[in-house]
């Protein structure tokens, strides 16, 4: 009995260590940086939580970090809710899906040019779901949640697709919306096609 009773203490106490350990691992992941490298290696895109400021008090800096060194790095918008980032096959576009409150999120367009500028398209989501009450009776304005469900970069980088919607007091709304890159325009329709996606959740 007593040998049970002991055998029972040690693998509690080797249970208590290593969640212990695994805690110590989780807290120190989360305040270093997590990179998220570009598909071509130019870049990474590293999260480092900081310590709040009056002019920060979100704790979140979000940049780009360039693998030539003489490009530097370049900070990011951030907001208090983690941004998810898709990157084009060329290294030239990132799309940032940022959640900003429950049920609701919204897509950042920046471009990345050679010289190491990082620049957002001005405007980007609301041009987007303007091209979608272009083709829809339930307009965005009508939407309890709006959000991106998915993001489809084409191989060539030249096309971003993305799969949005939300709830309604009808039946809710779907839509996929293309963006042409070099032409800066969108076409939506309301019928989304089951196409291979990178999930934004």
């Amino acid at each position: 009995m007593r040998a049970f009773l002991h055998l029972v203490l040690t693998l509690l106490l080797s249970c208590r260590l290593c969640h212990g350990v695994e805690e110590a691992k989780a807290r120190e992941k989360l305040q270093g940086e997590t990179p998220l490298t570009s598909p071509g290696k130019a870049f990474s895109i590293v999260r480092v939580n900081t310590a709040p400021t009056p002019e920060d008090p979100l704790c979140i800096a979000e940049k780009v970090v360039f693998a030539k060194t003489s490009l530097g790095e370049v900070p990011l918008e951030v907001t208090a809710c983690n941004g998810f980032y898709f990157i084009s096959p060329d290294d030239r576009w990132i799309l940032r899906h940022q959640k900003t409150e429950l049920g609701n999120s919204i897509a950042i367009l920046y471009h990345v040019e050679e010289n190491g500028r990082v620049g957002s398209i001005q405007g980007f989501d609301e041009r987007m779901w303007a091209a979608s009450d272009s083709v829809s009776p339930i307009k965005f304005e009508d939407l309890y949640t709006a959000a991106i469900y998915s993001v489809i970069w084409s191989a060539d980088s030249k096309t971003l697709v993305l799969k949005i919607g939300g709830s309604h007091f009808s039946d809710g709304l779907r839509a996929l919306v293309s963006y042409d890159i070099s032409k800066n325009t969108f076409q939506a329709n309301t019928s989304p096609d089951n196409e291979d996606e990178q999930d934004t959740k």
